[in-house]
């Protein structure tokens, strides 16, 4: 039920934009308002990613592993475009990139 009501939150959010862009920018700013710290950012490549800065959910994630497919699932759906998933750590910092295709 949890992401079910997020992602129905998502979908309406982003269905009053046309573009990918600001679809993706629409969908940052909530997760955002989640505690997630997230940007719309180009990839080195020119593809749109959203990057999450922080990740309120790591201790859940840990426990539970399907969340992070749930997560990219869920954007997948909203945005109707393949998304992939990756995770940086650098210095104890976590950074997840979710690149749209």
């Amino acid at each position: 039920a949890f992401y079910q009501e997020r992602a129905a939150r998502y979908q309406e959010a982003a269905d009053k934009e046309s573009l990918l862009e600001n679809k993706a920018i629409v969908i940052a700013r909530l997760r955002s308002q989640e505690g997630r710290l997230c940007e719309v950012e180009m990839s080195p490549g020119g593809d749109l990613r959203l990057v999450d800065y922080h990740f309120p959910l790591v201790e859940v994630v840990k426990k539970y592993p399907l969340v992070e497919e749930i997560e990219c699932e869920m954007i997948e759906r909203v945005l109707g475009r393949p998304v992939g998933r990756t995770v940086e750590e650098r210095s104890g910092l976590r950074r997840v990139i979710y690149l749209i295709g």
